[in-house]
């Protein structure tokens, strides 16, 4: 397969996978829901959010939680690829979350982060 051909088809899978893992967090089971309440605790404690950034950091937590999960149980990404398309959530997820904090929040989020990078 030429390069125009192969980057088609990942443009294509690359697009029908945003599209199928587009979330309704209504549609969260209760453990994802904890599991987002939990988070969104730890981080408030951590970098002392206000009430308003917490509420809007656990529908973050939900939809991440979510995705994070479709992509485990899908079969239209090859192994292979799960770990990429996982790495690139994350890296989409935390781009969000910053969107919401304050520079001395972000960098407190950024340290908190770097130890679990690095395992």
């Amino acid at each position: 397969m030429n390069f125009t051909k192969r980057l088609f088809v990942a443009f294509l899978l690359f697009f029908s996978v945003q599209f199928a893992f587009s979330q309704d967090i209504s549609q969260a089971s209760e453990g994802v829901k904890k599991i987002a309440k939990i988070g969104a605790d730890r981080w408030q404690n951590a970098l002392m959010l206000t009430s308003s950034q917490k509420e809007k950091l656990t529908p973050l937590i939900i939809t991440y939680e979510m995705k994070k999960a479709e992509i485990y149980k899908s079969s239209a990404i090859a192994d292979n690829d799960k770990n990429q398309h996982l790495m690139d959530l994350e890296k989409n997820q935390h781009e969000k979350i910053e969107k919401l904090l304050s520079e001395k929040q972000i960098a407190k989020f950024r340290a908190k982060l770097k130890p679990i990078q690095n395992n």
